[in-house]
């Protein structure tokens, strides 16, 4: 049996659905501030003029040298989210980034696609990084 959608009430539904979620979709990507899990950070009051430079984990850990350089050449410190595996592979290059008083962020160990998976597996990515990173000389993890 063939289901036929010919109602025009079912099409015309089906596109202001499909719009309303195109412009939703939209907005959020705009939005200065925006995260689907968790808390945001978007604006911290102060007279100072800041930048908050974060890095997203990527290939950091293999390029501790260029990272630092970079750092220390402007007097800056950064936040950097790492992944657990990561640190794992390249022992001793997150430590060296705590030791130059940058933040070391906790970015889940396997960075596996967890939505909808059990608060058990989440629960076990971030204690597992918190542990490498907090042994790399992080005082206190940053969550992603």
């Amino acid at each position: 049996m063939r289901l036929r959608f010919k109602s025009r009430a079912f099409w015309a539904a089906s596109a202001i659905a499909l719009a309303a979620l195109s412009i939703g979709v939209w907005r959020a990507s705009k939005a200065r501030c925006f995260q689907l899990v968790g808390t945001e950070t978007c604006r911290i009051e102060t007279a100072d003029k800041i930048v908050a430079l974060s890095f997203n984990n990527g290939s950091i850990l293999q390029d501790v040298d260029a990272v630092l350089q970079v750092l220390v050449r402007w007097d800056v410190k950064a936040s950097l989210f790492l992944i657990g595996k990561q640190i794992e592979r390249n022992q001793g290059q997150a430590r060296r980034l705590a030791a130059a008083e940058n933040q070391l962020g906790n970015h889940s160990f396997s960075q596996t696609w967890i939505l909808g998976k059990s608060s058990s597996l989440y629960g076990n990515e971030v204690m597992r990084t918190d542990a490498l990173v907090k042994a790399e000389g992080a005082v206190h993890p940053t969550p992603f």
